[in-house]
């Protein structure tokens, strides 16, 4: 960043912002694209959705297996448990699309860094109000869950 004497206060200003901006993507942290496996299911005639790799995607994903449950029980009022086998098991005929839209709804609330996008992240509650704390080193975010 070049200043001189003769600037006037909003070059000054235009060329500390372009110093920042610079600095930031310098620095930006490395954005990460986590492939999500493609849910996948099946139907049977008592109309429920069997997702069998459920456990793969949330193990892929590090997220707390009863708060995804909830999540979709909520978000598609439904019902739905996981059997011994660690399938899901969603009461009704609920698509693939409708799944992984739910997932990326999820993954949009309590797992992605608003910051710098890193799914390295963690659900904490701090007085009374639930976190989503970066644990990128380079971002170390912090966000208020209203959801």
């Amino acid at each position: 960043m070049m200043i001189t004497t003769n600037m006037d206060e909003n070059d000054l200003y235009i060329n500390l912002l372009d110093d920042i901006y610079d600095k930031i993507e310098k620095s930006n942290i490395k954005k990460t694209n986590t492939i999500i496996q493609k849910p996948q299911i099946r139907f049977d005639i008592t109309k429920k959705t069997y997702w069998s790799n459920f456990k793969n995607i949330i193990n892929d994903l590090n997220i707390d297996e009863l708060h995804i449950i909830n999540f979709f029980n909520k978000e598609l009022s439904i019902n739905s448990s996981i059997n011994q086998d660690g399938i899901m098991l969603l009461k009704g005929k609920i698509s693939v699309e409708t799944i992984e839209n739910t997932i990326a709804k999820y993954i949009n609330i309590y797992k992605k860094c608003a910051i710098c996008n890193s799914l390295n992240t963690q659900l904490t509650k701090i007085n009374n109000f639930n976190y989503l704390l970066c644990l990128n080193s380079n971002c170390n975010s912090k966000k208020v869950i209203n959801y």
